[in-house]
């Protein structure tokens, strides 16, 4: 180094006044050095520090904010819950809307604490959105059936209980369940169906229990040689006793149609949704029972011949 040569050069001529000012600007230099170097160094530690208590604290805020907005989405998802059951919200839809308000929470709560760690928020809404894009391709036919999913339970055409004929399908059955994607059906026979919920909002829907009441039409036949007059009083009667008719309502019994063999009466009474089935066979079973105790004929198919001697 330079005060090295100095020194060696000094001590070789035996005159230290002649290289003083030398040495000295030289030892001066180094000691100018070593402080800039070290104020560098001081600097340099001090910006890590700073920087690292910085994002400590923006850590530690994040993470008070993320524990603290789940608190918060609990308390509101709890009482968005209790406000369903006090206005009686459909179970489905409730089933529905719930997990949803909470995932949508939960995303807004992550993008909030993402931003205030100083990540780029813009590119990660992006990168969903693509995947959003990509996964909606995919899924078309899950997208339809959840859209089918959401009018039914806005709509409401039929609710779980219902009974409902499907024509797309040509099925019906008592309603289950309606899920998001899919609606579950119960036939009378005791199984259960499937049908998504894409072809139950395009396609026809009978809903056979949308009222408390239904009409039962019913058709008798009866021969050419009955007294119409009497068949009808009895037919009417039966109607009259039967447990399951509500007799506040009509009842009908006329001629509906004259066949080849047999004449058609129509018969009809109101009775509740739920008895539709049992009390339109135990009519049948009832007026057949009339039938037989009055001796009046229930005709079959039948062909005369008639032969002509030549």
């Amino acid at each position: 180094m330079k005060i090295e040569r100095l020194l060696t050069a000094a001590e070789e001529s035996g005159d230290l006044e002649v290289y003083s000012e030398e040495i000295k600007e030289a030892t001066n230099m180094v000691s100018d050095g070593v402080s800039k170097s070290l104020s560098q160094l001081l600097n340099i530690q001090n910006t890590v520090v700073t920087k690292f208590l910085d994002f400590a604290l923006g850590l530690l805020l994040a993470l008070v904010v993320f524990f603290v907005g789940l608190k918060l989405i609990r308390i509101v998802t709890k009482a968005v819950d209790k406000g369903f059951q006090k206005r009686n919200m459909d179970l489905t839809l409730q089933r529905f809307l719930l997990p949803l308000i909470t995932y949508t929470l939960r995303i807004l709560l992550a993008i909030i604490v993402i931003s205030m760690l100083g990540l780029p928020v813009s590119s990660l809404v992006a990168l969903l959105g693509a995947a959003g894009v990509a996964v909606g391709l995919a899924m078309q036919g899950g997208l339809s059936n959840f859209a089918g999913g959401i009018m039914i339970l806005f709509v409401k055409p039929f609710k779980v209980g219902d009974y409902i004929q499907v024509s797309t399908v040509n099925q019906e059955g008592t309603v289950e369940e309606i899920g998001i994607f899919n609606t579950s059906l119960r036939t009378p026979d005791n199984k259960r169906i499937i049908i998504p919920n894409g072809n139950m909002s395009s396609s026809c829907v009978m809903n056979y229990s949308a009222f408390p009441e239904r009409r039962v039409d019913l058709v008798f036949t009866i021969s050419y040689s009955a007294d119409l007059d009497h068949v009808r009083s009895v037919i009417t009667e039966v109607l009259k006793q039967e447990d399951f008719v509500l007799q506040d309502k009509d009842i009908f019994v006329g001629v509906k149609a004259y066949g080849d063999s047999s004449v058609e009466l129509m018969a009809w009474a109101w009775v509740l949704s739920k008895d539709f089935l049992t009390a339109s066979y135990d009519i049948k079973e009832k007026v057949k029972k009339a039938f037989d105790r009055e001796n009046i004929e229930i005709p079959y198919p039948q062909l005369d011949v008639h032969i002509k001697a030549q």
